[in-house]
């Protein structure tokens, strides 16, 4: 194989493995190490204090997830008049569980509502792609931002996701969800 078309093969494993464009080496080293960390995780616990706004719609909650990428039990803290409400999270879709109390689950990224954005964030910091990568100050703690794509093949509204993750641990602070430039869905982490 020939010089060059060994160059062509390896410059596309460095776009496939790394996925941070135009930062320094250190930045897309400690994406990567963090991304090892949360693909060995099966099941992990968040807990989160969630805004979604739906634009005429602003509603506040605090979330406590715990699953995987693909399922897991959301359970409502915040309001206190949803306290209790479980959502099972899972392939063939959501169930909500309460004494008859409904939660609003309208799209607010394309088809995906608020209850199903752990479980994509999960997948999306083990497999998704990545845009970019840097270090940043966030709440005045060095963290490591990494910004993901999520738009869909054929779609023409560009979907984002910018998480923050504390280096030393992989722990993620902050994740919001943007369309079209607007932050649609925000999530700080309290554990």
């Amino acid at each position: 194989m020939g010089a060059k078309r060994r160059l062509v093969f390896f410059c596309i494993f460095l776009l496939l493995l790394g996925g941070c464009g135009g930062r320094s080496h250190s930045e897309k080293a400690a994406f990567l190490k963090l991304r090892s960390m949360w693909l060995e995780k099966g099941s992990v616990t968040l807990r989160s204090e969630v805004r979604a706004d739906y634009g005429e719609r602003v509603y506040d909650f605090t979330l406590r997830y715990e699953g995987g990428g693909e399922s897991g039990v959301l359970s409502v803290e915040k309001p206190l008049e949803l306290e209790g409400v479980e959502a099972e999270l899972s392939e063939k879709g959501v169930t909500l569980r309460y004494d008859g109390v409904l939660l609003d689950t309208g799209a607010i990224l394309g088809n995906l509502s608020p209850l199903e954005a752990f479980p994509l964030l999960v997948r999306t910091w083990q497999k998704g792609f990545v845009t970019d990568c840097w270090r940043e100050t966030w709440n005045g703690e060095s963290c490591l931002a990494v910004q993901f794509d999520l738009t869909e093949a054929g779609e023409t509204e560009e979907r984002l996701c910018l998480s923050r993750f504390r280096p030393s641990d992989g722990t993620p602070l902050d994740a919001e969800f943007l369309a079209a430039g607007r932050t649609v869905l925000y999530c700080r982490f309290m554990e």
